[in-house]
């Protein structure tokens, strides 16, 4: 199992650290110890590129108070182009009109709101 120094530094690197199945090949978030497709428990952890396009998103202006400085922003949902999906912060959007559906974007840091990232 991985630790959550070793999930943020990857992010840091712009990665995302996942969890390769040895029996099917399955690739999922490394965030279970078993294959969320055939249940195996044989999984080694590999990095993959923190690229994909947002598939659903909700806009913040009215923020939650420990979130109030960095509004406003996005909380994004993102296929990553390796096939699973990661959420996170899109920071400066304030209107639908400036993220499309499918939008391309990618990891750009990590920090106290989770997984940060920018239009690609």
């Amino acid at each position: 199992m991985i630790s959550k120094e070793q999930f943020i530094m990857t992010v840091k690197n712009k990665k995302v650290l996942a969890y390769k199945c040895k029996k099917c090949g399955n690739l999922q978030l490394a965030t279970t110890i078993f294959c969320n497709k055939c249940s195996s428990q044989d999984l080694e952890t590999v990095e993959v590129e923190g690229k994909g396009k947002i598939i659903t998103y909700t806009i913040q202006n009215i923020a939650p108070e420990e979130y109030e400085k960095f509004k406003p922003y996005a909380w994004v949902v993102v296929k990553l182009d390796i096939g699973f999906n990661i959420s996170g912060f899109l920071p400066g959007i304030n209107s639908p009109k400036n993220l499309p559906i499918n939008a391309r974007v990618k990891i750009v840091d990590y920090d106290e709101r989770g997984i940060i990232l920018s239009l690609d």
